[in-house]
């Protein structure tokens, strides 16, 4: 189940896969190594003849230290430690940060103590606030008592029910360039190749990245395999818009023309900033 995955297992802690089928039909299971890492597998059953299971996996990290994870039906739990406090989280698609708190509606565990703010137990910390469900409010400082240090910026309210805080997290998601059509000689694989649009059809969108990645070749001054070369910004807000109101869910197509070449060239949709996006489609068109 992992032939093609074996760079993402280490030291296996622990392995966590649902029984039941949460808010969306779709099984994973979770693996935990020893270095802390997180490998996640998509689980599609009856795939291949003989009911013989395959499982795509990919990395999965955060701002959290991981020290264990364990599932109970559709429910995934992880035992989880943010600037040394530890805590259980249960995984949640509907929220957009990790350790997401609701600030004005503690849960009973988080209640602070007497002359402590909401946030007591990551004090002189920071964290990401996002209010009216989905307007990203940036990154806040917390104060020594464990209030949230107001920066004045329009339209926040630091006393809305709404107010969630939390981590933020990227989502990468890479699709292959696919190779030159065999056939008549023309230079198939012998230069280098250009992806000469990338364009994606995206809902619910609320702003994202699209990015050229480094492929090679490495050198002793070259940056790291998948550094982010060039890139396209799809905004939150577009001119006019009102930025003390949640962003407009867009449903749009971007296309852009990624810069550089490479034997085998990388782009990527970067999911940087917390709030909503579903991809519906990719479409890349590549030179031979």
């Amino acid at each position: 189940m992992s032939e093609f995955h074996a760079h993402l297992f280490n030291g296996i802690q622990c392995i966590a896969a649902p029984s039941a089928d949460g808010s969306f039909n779709e099984r994973y299971a979770y693996v935990l190594n020893g270095d802390g890492s997180i490998a996640v597998g998509k689980y599609t059953p009856e795939s291949l003849p003989g009911n013989a299971p395959v499982i795509g996996w990919g990395p999965w990290s955060g701002g959290a230290v991981v020290s264990w994870i364990a599932a109970y039906a559709a429910d995934v739990l992880f035992t989880s430690s943010y600037f040394g406090t530890g805590i259980v989280e249960i995984l949640d698609d509907a929220q957009y940060l990790d350790a997401a708190l609701p600030v004005n509606n503690l849960p009973a565990a988080f209640t602070p103590p007497a002359g402590k703010g909401p946030l007591w137990f990551i004090a002189s910390q920071s964290v990401t606030l996002i209010d009216q469900s989905t307007r990203m409010m940036g990154t806040y400082q917390i104060d020594p008592n464990g209030f949230i240090i107001p920066q004045f910026n329009g339209g926040e309210n630091l006393a809305i029910a709404s107010l969630v805080a939390g981590q933020p997290w990227t989502m990468i998601t890479e699709p292959f360039c696919p190779d030159a059509q065999p056939g008549n000689d023309v230079g198939q694989r012998m230069f280098k190749r250009r992806v000469a649009r990338f364009a994606v059809y995206v809902i619910h969108s609320t702003g994202f990245l699209m990015a050229r990645l480094f492929s090679g070749p490495l050198t002793r001054t070259s940056p790291s395999l998948g550094t982010t070369m060039n890139r396209h910004r799809v905004t939150a807000w577009n001119q006019d818009d009102d930025a003390t109101k949640p962003p407009p869910l867009r449903e749009e197509a971007q296309r852009w023309r990624p810069l550089g070449r490479a034997f085998d060239p990388r782009v990527a949709i970067i999911k940087d900033v917390p709030g909503p996006l579903l991809i519906s489609e990719i479409g890349l068109e590549a030179t031979i």
